[in-house]
């Protein structure tokens, strides 16, 4: 089975993730433990697509779809929506200062 749809959609979500990753770790101060946890569990389950998708362990279609579910929804919106919170909580704090 082909996994270059996956692949594309790690890479698309990876881009997303790395993102929020830099303003995560340039203002980790700033930021809560359940949202670093939750960070890290993203992480490591992008980590572990990453390597599904690169090894020659075979997938089924339906593995396939819902990773790429995972990656292109969850993980996706998950940094989008993130993103803006914590900019918006990193204005406010440099509104305040």
């Amino acid at each position: 089975m082909d996994k270059k749809p996956l692949k594309e959609f790690y890479n698309k979500a990876a881009a997303a993730f790395n993102e929020l990753a830099e303003l995560v770790n340039a203002n980790s101060e700033y930021i809560d433990s359940s949202m670093i946890d939750t960070f890290k569990e993203m992480s490591d389950l992008l980590l572990q697509y990453k390597e599904k998708a690169e090894n020659d362990e075979e997938l089924t279609q339906e593995q396939m779809d819902k990773m790429i579910n995972w990656l292109d929804n969850d993980l996706t919106n998950y940094c989008k929506t993130t993103k803006e919170e914590l900019q918006a909580a990193l204005d406010s704090l440099a509104a305040e200062g």
